[in-house]
């Protein structure tokens, strides 16, 4: 399938998109490379001069990108290395703490800090600097479509990140809350429905890793891989490489721009919300008073946005019908249907009044009739005379 195809695919199918976090949102890297090195600089002025110091004053900040490296690479086995429902389950920020105070022994730095600062040092994890364009790339499009952490890390470790970077996703989702791990199904078909999506090809999964967008693909999720610099385990020799040229639905270059060219690529490409031209979103909000992008209020709230203004389904169709008419001075010729007004109208999958008002998210038209002639049939609709209607 070509890009532009793909691309067009996730345009018209696609209502979310959950981010891969470590790697894809933040660089991890050099955030904990830095957060190694200082520590380690400071804590040397406070130590006596004893072998043990003498290691710590001889690392260098390559040695603690090497050390941070170890310490990432612990993460995947350990994440890989968990079976939902055999294995005991444990947070990722209990490993990162763990694994942290085995790799210092190692390097033998054991006892060089106290257990409060290994675990404050653990803590690095919670503040990792984004990547240059993602909180842009988030909130543009934050304005599409329902944007969504979905990341092996803890919960409170993605809240943490979430504030820190300011990226302001709309939903957070954590392996914690399916007890299982990316790649596990489990994580994104537990996604799909935490969004409440009617089927998981709806959730387009951002990823710098193709074993995540792989187990994502294999779900049913569409695809997107953001190239980021050290963070891809396949080869670019490799045939499984090569081969997710031709299944990845989007694939951004390392220097083609990120989120932000994903947004473009999108057509997302600016910072003012775009209100959708679907009229049934626009009722659906002044009835419910939520997004009609997401189905929530504020926050993900569950409540809708100052529902004392909210319009019942009559007053909300007057708006769209009567109201317009009115405002065009053409009231009783416009906006209704009978003998000798302008006969346009259009013939919905469901009827209005049977319907919950969730389901107006997804009311499909079925038939277009303007001036009593057909303009537009769904695909695949039936067909319907003047006469039936």
């Amino acid at each position: 399938m070509s890009s532009s195809s793909s691309a067009e695919l996730i345009k018209t199918q696609v209502k979310a998109m959950t981010f891969d976090v470590f790697g894809t949102t933040v660089d991890w890297r050099s955030s904990v490379t830095d957060e190694l090195t200082n520590r380690a600089a400071s804590k040397s002025g406070e130590l006596p001069n004893d072998d043990r110091t003498a290691n710590l004053r001889r690392l260098t900040r390559d040695d603690w990108g090497h050390f941070a490296q170890q310490w990432r690479n612990t993460y995947s086995t350990f994440v890989r290395g968990f079976i939902p429902g055999e294995t005991p389950w444990k947070d990722v920020d209990t490993h990162h703490y763990d694994a942290l105070v085995d790799l210092l022994a190692e390097w033998q730095l054991g006892g060089i800090y106290s257990d409060e600062e290994v675990r404050e040092l653990s803590l690095v994890w919670h503040r990792l600097r984004p990547w240059d364009e993602a909180a842009k790339g988030l909130r543009l499009l934050g304005g599409q479509y329902v944007t969504s952490m979905l990341s092996n890390g803890n919960a409170s470790l993605l809240r943490d990140l979430d504030d820190f970077g300011s990226l302001n996703f709309q939903r957070r989702l954590s392996g914690e809350d399916f007890k299982a791990y990316k790649p596990n199904p489990k994580v994104y078909l537990g996604a799909a429905q935490s969004l409440e999506m009617t089927e998981p090809g709806h959730v387009a999964m951002v990823a710098a890793h193709l074993d995540d967008l792989e187990g994502a693909r294999k779900c049913g999720l569409r695809t997107v891989y953001v190239e980021r610099p050290g963070e891809e385990a396949w080869k670019k020799d490799e045939d499984r490489y090569r081969n997710a040229k031709d299944w990845v639905d989007i694939w951004i270059g390392e220097k083609d721009g990120g989120f932000v060219e994903l947004a473009r690529r999108l057509g997302v490409e600016y910072d003012f919300p775009v209100e959708p031209p679907n009229p049934f979103e626009g009722i659906f909000a002044a009835v419910a008073r939520k997004s009609p992008a997401t189905g929530r209020g504020v926050d993900g709230s569950s409540d809708g946005w100052h529902v004392e203004e909210a319009l019942s389904l009559d007053e909300a169709l007057l708006g769209f019908t009567r109201g317009p008419a009115f405002g065009a001075f053409m009231e009783g010729r416009a906006g209704v249907i009978k003998q000798g007004a302008l006969a346009d109208w259009v013939v919905l999958d469901e009827r209005l009044d049977a319907l919950e008002i969730d389901d107006l998210r997804s009311l499909k038209v079925k038939q277009t009739w303007v001036g009593g002639r057909m303009v537009y049939e769904y695909p695949g609709g039936e067909g319907l005379e003047v006469e039936d209607l």
